[in-house]
């Protein structure tokens, strides 16, 4: 039960699970790569989109790149005359803002950003990583 909430009221990203044998004994094992809790504390059909303070939920680095990452796709949707959330979502550049080591061939394995995206936009984003840095906190 006690896991079950835990998934509930977090964004679970991706799981692993494994058999592990050991003579007589076997018992299972997993693993939950997650992000951010969930602030409907997991109550799904609601039919209203769930707001994120990613100021909240990233830590101030990260957070950092994230608005630089927002600046970039603000001035890429102005250019293009296409909503922001067309060129990535917030979730979307919460994940790319989180990556340790960027490179276009890390961007184009998170989900939701395939390879069309990474070859419109990631060269784009690539500056936000070092802007991040840079700027105070």
């Amino acid at each position: 039960e006690e896991m079950n909430q835990f998934i509930r009221s977090h964004n679970v990203l991706e799981t692993e699970s494994q058999l592990v044998s050991q003579g007589g004994r076997s018992y299972w094992t997993f693993c939950l790569h997650y992000g951010a809790a969930r602030a409907d504390n997991g109550v799904y059909g609601r039919g209203k989109a769930v707001k994120i303070d990613y100021k909240q939920v990233l830590s101030p680095e990260v957070f950092r790149v994230f608005d630089a990452m927002r600046r970039i796709r603000k001035e890429l949707s102005e250019n293009e005359s296409t909503p922001a959330y067309n060129i990535f979502n917030n979730e979307e550049l919460a994940r790319l803002a989180a990556l340790e080591s960027p490179s276009l061939e890390k961007m184009g394995t998170l989900e939701g950003i395939g390879k069309a995206k990474v070859e419109k936009y990631g060269m784009a984003m690539l500056p936000a990583y070092a802007q991040g840095k840079t700027e105070a906190p």
